[in-house]
C-alpha cells in the first residue's frame, strides 16, 4: 500500500479508536497485559498511546514548534495542526505539519508493535532521528508544481528543524 495511504488509514482509525489496543482487546476477551508497551506506569487506551505516555509526550513535543506552541492533547489538535496555514508563504508549513502529524501517529504505533512482538525498543532520541529521516523520505515523494518548490519544501523543513538538531 502507498506511504500517504497507509498513513491516512491509520489516522482514521485512530480517530475512530479502532486500532486493537490492550483495553479494546481486553473488551474482546483476549487476556492481554495492559499496561502501555512503551512507558510501562498506565494502560494502554488510544488516547494514553498516543497523547498522555511519557514516551508519545516526548516525540510530540520535540516536533511541536514546526506547527504549533505546544503538543497535541487529542486528535482534534492533531486534525488542526494538519488543517491549517495551507495559504501563501504558509503552505509549506501547512504540509508539513499535516504529514508530521501523519508520520508520529505512525511511528507510535510501530514502536508499540515492535515492543510487544520483536522485544525490540527504540529510544526516545534515535524515534526523533528516525522520524526526521522519514519525513525526508516522504517530503522528497511530494509531488510538486516545480524543482523551485521543491526546493523550497526542503528549506522550510530543514529551517523549522533548525532549533531542534
Amino acid at each position: 500500500m502507498e506511504a500517504s495511504k497507509w498513513l491516512s488509514l491509520l489516522l482514521w482509525q485512530v480517530k475512530l479508536q479502532r486500532l486493537p489496543t490492550t483495553d479494546r482487546l481486553s473488551r474482546w476477551g483476549v487476556q492481554v497485559d495492559s499496561v502501555c508497551q512503551l512507558y510501562g506506569l498506565q494502560d494502554e487506551s488510544h488516547f494514553h498511546l498516543f497523547f498522555e505516555c511519557p514516551y508519545s509526550y516526548a516525540i510530540w513535543s520535540h516536533f511541536a514548534g514546526c506547527c504549533d506552541d505546544s503538543p497535541p492533547s487529542d486528535l482534534g489538535q492533531v486534525q488542526s495542526w494538519s488543517g491549517r496555514q495551507n495559504r501563501g508563504s504558509e503552505r509549506n508549513k501547512g504540509l508539513i505539519s499535516k504529514i508530521l502529524s501523519h508520520v508520529t501517529v505512525d511511528m507510535i504505533w510501530k514502536e508499540r508493535n515492535d515492543r510487544i512482538f520483536k522485544e525490540k525498543v527504540t529510544t526516545i532520541r534515535d524515534a526523533r532521528t528516525k522520524l526526521d529521516r522519514q519525513m525526508r523520505t516522504l517530503l522528497l515523494s511530494v509531488r510538486l508544481g516545480s524543482n523551485a518548490q521543491h526546493v523550497r519544501l526542503f528549506e522550510d523543513w530543514y529551517f523549522l528543524m533548525k532549533g531542534l538538531r
